[in-house]
């Protein structure tokens, strides 16, 4: 596993407790190009990625690679369109969850359950510095918490609220419901984090439904490139350059060109 060293110009509070206190996260939007054609039960590969007219290639992204379960009371199973390929199960094991996870299907995705509660560790394949994220439904919230390489939290907690964010341009109908339902997309940045100790190891996030956050359904894909909150491309520093909020030094931020993961 590839840790992504950071250097934040922010100073975390004295006597916070991490996990415990949660803000809102400043997510930008960004377009989705996939080949949805109308069809929610098929398969739906994503394509690509667009933020404000920066196009990212589906082999240009990060892929989850691992995923180390610390709760799930029957919370989170994993689910795809009706006559999509992918994992359905009510049980998954953490291999199933990163192979549902790990591939470039938006139709494969994890599927929460109303008053139930989980908390997923998830790790990419490379460092990510940008989270893409799709949830079906538009209707549920879920939590974000940066992680060091034991899998302990060293952010407060991010709150998505995909009833806020702007339409995906596609639908699912997956095993779990009778018919289709739209998707909402968002996107955060390494830049959200500000309470992150002033030097951390990010290795992975945490993502976490607690029972009022209506079982968040969703998939998540990174991008090892930081973006601000306003969803503007930061400019990779030059080799050695000490790093303001949640940069990489230029030799773990250049892009690099990955064939895409399909299930």
């Amino acid at each position: 596993m590839k840790i992504h060293k950071i250097l934040i110009a922010a100073t975390f509070l004295a006597g916070s407790t991490l996990g415990l206190s949660a803000k809102k996260a400043e997510a930008f939007s960004f377009t989705t190009d996939s080949t949805y054609n109308g069809d929610a039960t098929a398969d739906i590969e994503l394509l690509s990625v667009d933020v404000n007219g920066f196009n990212i290639a589906a082999d240009e992204l990060s892929y989850v690679d691992r995923v180390d379960t610390k709760l799930n009371d029957g919370g989170a199973s994993l689910d795809a369109g009706d006559n999509a390929r992918g994992i359905v199960s009510e049980n998954p094991t953490d291999e199933q969850f990163a192979r549902a996870l790990g591939n470039n299907y938006l139709s494969q995705i994890i599927d929460g359950e109303d008053s139930r509660e989980f908390a997923i560790n998830v790790f990419f394949e490379t460092p990510v510095n940008t989270l893409f994220l799709w949830e079906r439904g538009k209707n549920s919230k879920l939590g974000v918490v940066a992680l060091d390489e034991d899998g302990n939290e060293i952010s407060d907690e991010l709150t998505l609220d995909f009833s806020q964010y702007s339409s995906a341009g596609y639908k699912l109908n997956t095993t779990e419901i009778n018919s289709a339902q739209s998707v909402s997309s968002t996107a955060i940045s390494l830049e959200d984090f500000s309470s992150l100790t002033t030097s951390s190891d990010i290795a992975g996030f945490q993502f976490i439904a607690r029972r009022d956050y209506r079982g968040p359904d969703f998939k998540v894909i990174g991008y090892d490139r930081a973006f601000t909150k306003d969803g503007k491309l930061v400019s990779t520093p030059e080799p050695g350059t000490i790093l303001g909020l949640g940069l990489l030094t230029a030799s773990l931020a250049a892009s690099r060109i990955r064939k895409v993961k399909k299930a």
